[in-house]
């Protein structure tokens, strides 16, 4: 079906015409040059595939290619439409990136993943991920997504997603890992791929230094949630139990791929569903002794909060 490349991106696309030119731009001119592009469209009505078909001739090394339809997810959402990669029958390469269609991507984007995962054995699943750059539809800077500093783990991806699936590439022993662990609902790409990576006992890499330029505007189905308009958004929905119903999703998807995950993961999980259920003593118990734990102490007090109120 395709040669066997160094690097395979999956770009998601959707009336992307406004900054695509210029994320395929910085696609061309990344330092990893055993690229296949491919492409995957959402139903656009604009100018995108026309404009995917000229910067097929314009960089002929970037071997973009149409995904094919019958590969994507029947169910809605731009979540699906990225896990559409894991559908393919082999691995589509020894690295696997996901690219949105307006950001900017740094020259070493890719070669600094490769470095990272290439130490790694090939049977062990790989992930890495990091912080980006923000900026405006004018390519401003507006700052930086938060830094984490604490360990990435699966105590910390069952209560936190800390990297955006634009950042993200994946090692092919992940990319089979993922293959395995699709068909449960679940609530973004991202968050579902660092549970499931950490989960299976994979290693996973955290970049503090922004690889990314990441566009933020009208349009963005997710955007940054690291200003203060974003943190209190993040309060709100701890309120009104959005955090909840995201835990609850991840629970029961979880259980339905339990067995691909470590025991000691495992016992995690069956723990936070417990605690889930349990009355105000009980998840007092839970808080108490908790495994789980977010990146930051604002975080950590929220998540404590929500435990305490039977929001979590």
């Amino acid at each position: 079906m395709f040669d066997m490349k160094t690097m395979a991106v999956l770009l998601c696309t959707f009336n992307g015409e406004k900054f695509l030119g210029e994320q395929l731009r910085t696609l061309a001119e990344q330092t990893v040059k055993d690229l296949v592009v491919f492409v995957s469209d959402d139903g656009s009505t604009d100018n995108t595939l026309r404009i995917i078909e000229e910067n097929k001739n314009k960089y002929p090394h970037l071997n973009i290619q149409f995904l094919d339809s019958s590969l994507r997810d029947s169910r809605e959402g731009f979540q699906y439409n990225f896990l559409s990669i894991f559908n393919l029958p082999v691995a589509p390469a020894k690295y696997i990136a996901f690219c949105d269609q307006d950001d900017l991507w740094e020259k070493d984007k890719l070669e600094t993943a490769v470095n990272y995962l290439q130490n790694l054995p090939e049977d062990q699943p790989g992930l890495y991920g990091g912080r980006t750059q923000l900026i405006d539809e004018n390519d401003h800077k507006l700052g930086f997504s938060a830094l984490f500093t604490k360990k990435p783990s699966f105590a910390n991806a069952m209560v936190q997603s800390i990297m955006g699936g634009n950042t993200m590439v994946l090692n092919k022993s992940a990319w089979h890992l993922m293959k395995k662990a699709s068909g449960p609902k679940i609530i973004t790409h991202d968050w579902w791929i660092y549970l499931v990576i950490s989960g299976a006992g994979g290693h996973v890499f955290y970049d503090a230094i922004p690889r990314i330029q990441y566009r933020q505007h009208i349009n963005n189905i997710v955007g940054n949630n690291s200003t203060l308009v974003g943190r209190l958004s993040r309060l709100k929905w701890l309120l009104q139990g959005r955090f909840s119903t995201y835990n609850q999703a991840h629970v029961t998807a979880l259980f339905a791929i339990k067995h691909l995950l470590t025991s000691a993961h495992q016992n995690i999980l069956n723990h936070f569903a417990d605690a889930q259920k349990t009355g105000f003593i009980g998840r007092l118990r839970y808080l108490l002794c908790k495994e789980t734990y977010r990146q930051t102490f604002l975080d950590n007090l929220g998540l404590s909060v929500a435990i305490l109120i039977g929001k979590f």
